[in-house]
Formats: structure tokens, sequence, C-alpha cells
């Protein structure tokens, strides 16, 4: 999936058009993973513009190819009604993958920036 390179989305309409949550979004803007635009001041609104959609998008399809192939699911778990479906294995993929996200800025490798992947537009 591809979305227009000079769009700009909000998070509920970012949210729907992949059919996950805010929250999913909201996580991944504050992992760093998700480049946002903070427009005004206080609370602001933040806008997603699409290039950022682009590369999240695909290394969200990295991660769970990834956890596909090299992990621990199979070909039969995404197939077989009865165990996670391949929504659910590309989902835990990409909640491991945040996790993992978290870990590394937890570190104290990770950088001083207070607001990895927020940029803020006066």
């Amino acid at each position: 999936m591809q979305v227009e390179g000079n769009a700009v989305f909000r998070v509920k309409a970012l949210a729907e058009l992949l059919d996950v949550s805010r929250s999913t979004v909201y996580r991944a803007i504050e992992a760093g993973q998700l480049e946002a635009l903070k427009i005004g001041s206080g609370r602001g609104a933040l806008r997603i513009p699409g290039f950022s959609v682009n590369i999240w998008l695909s290394d969200c399809m990295d991660a769970a190819a990834a956890e596909f192939f090299h992990g621990d699911a199979s070909a039969e778990q995404a197939d077989n009604p009865e165990s996670e479906t391949g929504d659910d294995v590309a989902e835990s993929s990409l909640n491991a993958w945040l996790g993992a996200s978290d870990e590394a800025e937890a570190s104290p490798a990770a950088g001083d920036s207070a607001a990895a992947g927020v940029a803020g537009v006066a």
C-alpha cells in the first residue's frame, strides 16, 4: 500500500485508512517510527506527511516479513483459522517492533531528543 507522498493526514484519518487504532498511530509517533508535524502552539494539531506514512508502512512490512520468515510464525499458523491469523501475526510483529524501539529509546545511546519523530511548527 502506498499513499500520496505530498498528502497530509490527521491521526484519526490515518488510523481509519490503515484499519488500526489511533493508539497504534500515536505509539508509532511517540516511538519515533512515524514522523509527525505539530502545527500551532499549546496542544497544537498533529499532521502526518504521506512520505512518512510510506516509510513507516515499508518498515512495518519488513518487520512482519522478518517475523514470518525468520521468527516463530509459520505459514501453517497464518493459514490455520484456529491459530493466529495472518493479520494477528502482522499486528503482533508490529507491536514487537514498537516495543523494541521503545527499549532502544530508553537506552542512554538513544540520544537526548525529547520529542523524537515530532517536528514543531509554530
